[in-house]
């Protein structure tokens, strides 16, 4: 899975328990228990697993990064 595709399983998730807040399904214990549990143990863990399984060397093109580097020396030389 892509960095994208784990991100919008997780937004999934997070509007599956808005719909669920404004049906009334859980008391608001349950609710803040969920929060706890999908926002300081799932999400880091999610996120942290699928970038572990992606191939970052794709970011790393010599190319773009010259190319950025170019246009902030322009940049930085016109200021």
């Amino acid at each position: 899975m892509t960095f994208i595709e784990s991100s919008i399983v997780i937004l999934l998730i997070i509007a599956l328990g808005i719909i669920c807040g404004k049906r009334k399904l859980f008391n608001d214990e349950q609710i803040d228990a969920f929060q706890i549990f999908l926002f300081v143990i799932v999400t880091p863990c999610y996120l942290f697993t699928s970038t572990l399984n992606y191939d970052l060397a794709s970011f790393f093109d010599l190319k773009y990064i010259y190319s950025y580097l170019l246009s902030f020396l322009v940049i930085s030389l016109i200021i």
